[in-house]
């Protein structure tokens, strides 16, 4: 009995994380930037809602497809080296936002929007240009 496709691709789910979590990045610049007037806990915890749930579809679908491309052996040590970098990478944002004065949530728009903006970058980048010109 074969494997059944995916009713979704993997690529797609990617791509579409990536979208709407740079799309909760970029709301929470606008936030950040008074576009929206007064700004509530509540709004900041929406945008930070659609970026987180945007970053969870892809990080999930982007873990899969890389542990794929790795020999079983190499799993376990693939998917530390991939903790450490996204732990160090929060370390690095945390501490850049935390050491700087908070009159505004703009501090936080701008990193969360710096993270966002790259990983969308990053998956076009792999999605539509490198695995494009390997198949």
């Amino acid at each position: 009995m074969g494997r059944l496709a995916p009713i979704v691709p993997v690529d797609q789910i990617i791509l579409g994380g990536a979208l709407l979590s740079a799309s909760g990045g970029v709301l929470q610049l606008l936030l950040g930037l008074g576009v929206f007037g007064t700004v509530t806990p509540l709004l900041v915890l929406i945008a930070f809602l659609v970026s987180n749930f945007g970053t969870g579809l892809m990080l999930a679908a982007c873990y899969a497809q890389a542990f794929n491309t790795v020999a079983p052996s190499y799993a376990g040590a693939a998917s530390a080296l991939s903790g450490f970098l996204h732990m160090g990478w929060a370390f690095l944002l945390t501490l850049g936002v935390a050491s700087v004065a908070h009159t505004s949530s703009l501090q936080f728009g701008i990193a969360q929007f710096l993270t966002t903006g790259l990983s969308l970058t990053t998956a076009l980048l792999l999605v539509l240009v490198l695995k494009k010109s390997r198949g």
